[in-house]
């Protein structure tokens, strides 16, 4: 992705950038098992704004700011989908266990801070200095301005997973019970699920279904007896049909996003706080910025990072990806004022 243009650099030297935090940061728990090589990356949230999400076709995570959240209530549910700072934990962590150390990393989008904590029951110095600059030669690498690494020692070995905060993990399991379940009961009977998601404040259980499917009155009264059985009453169900051509595009979609969003999160210059996309009722890529102008100036900063994205979808890596899809981008401030 090329840098933006002296220009656009001037005018971003002029807006201001606001000092507190969000409500909401987005942790990414890394844990490596001493005989699996596989990365496990586990998000966090511990507000209850935004908290539990369940895709079928689970094509990422939906731990998002508070503008993002307004942002995606005004979205239909398919293709809904936000991407957090983990592909920097997996390129951290897989470096790490290269170099023969055992980590845990949080990192927090919001301010851009990566936590690391090793095990180490001597809290030696010097291997912490070393763990820092194996992380910070990999932002380096990826030319990531944005973030700032901080490392811990873990005395007491082994590293043990973050807590999830009870609620959230109290609703999690609730849905993931009653996901498995559902799908279970709908698979005897041959009706295919893409997808099912409830998000909090909404007592609505979403599944979504190829448009061909006519059983929706029997997919209902198999819900509902689940809901009864697990003494479910404030939750109903909204059967979405979704046309197979959608499915299709929003995997295209997911990794179009998936491509782009490291650059566009990692370096200071373009100022980004969350990358996310929907499908409907066109392809649009939403990106959330950490400014809180609404001025000129700030205009003019969405529309030059506007045109940086769309030479990023013109390169030859992604444009068979976009095919011939009519999309858009737009830009929002962080108090979700559009820019663009």
């Amino acid at each position: 992705m090329d840098n933006l243009s002296k220009d656009v650099k001037k005018v971003m030297e002029q807006i201001n950038i606001p000092e507190e935090k969000l409500n909401q940061s987005i942790k990414v728990g890394v844990q490596k098992a001493k005989r699996e090589k596989k990365l496990r990356i586990k998000k966090w949230s511990y507000v209850c704004s935004v908290a539990v999400l369940i895709f079928g076709l689970f094509l990422g995570s939906a731990s998002v700011s508070p503008t993002m959240a307004k942002i995606a209530s005004k979205i239909p549910i398919l293709g809904q989908i936000f991407y957090s700072d983990a592909d920097v934990g997996y390129l951290i962590s897989d470096k790490l266990e290269e170099n023969g150390y055992k980590s845990s990393i949080q990192i927090s989008s919001s301010n851009k801070e990566i936590n690391i904590r090793i095990e180490d029951p001597m809290d030696d110095e010097q291997k912490r200095k070393k763990v820092a600059g194996i992380a910070q030669s990999i932002l380096d690498a990826k030319q990531y301005d944005a973030y700032s690494v901080t490392v811990a020692s873990d005395t007491n070995a082994p590293t043990e997973e973050p807590i999830k905060d009870e609620a959230v993990q109290k609703e999690s399991a609730r849905f993931q019970s009653i996901d498995a379940e559902l799908r279970e009961e709908l698979k005897q009977r041959n009706i295919e699920v893409w997808s099912i998601m409830s998000m909090n404040n909404s007592n609505t259980l979403v599944l979504n279904i190829p448009d061909t499917e006519t059983r929706t009155e029997e997919i209902k009264q198999i819900a509902n007896e689940i809901f009864e059985k697990n003494q479910i009453t404030s939750i109903s169900l909204d059967i979405k049909k979704v046309k197979l051509d959608k499915k299709e595009q929003e995997s295209r979609w997911a990794e179009i996003v998936r491509l782009i969003q490291g650059d566009l999160k990692g370096k200071k210059e373009y100022k980004v706080r969350t990358v996310g996309f929907t499908v409907n009722p066109k392809p649009t890529i939403l990106v959330d910025l950490s400014i809180s102008n609404v001025d000129d100036r700030a205009k003019r900063f969405a529309k030059e990072l506007e045109t940086v994205i769309n030479d990023s979808l013109d390169s030859e890596q992604i444009q068979p990806k976009v095919k011939n899809d009519n999309y858009k981008i737009e830009i929002y401030n962080s108090k979700g004022k559009k820019l663009n």
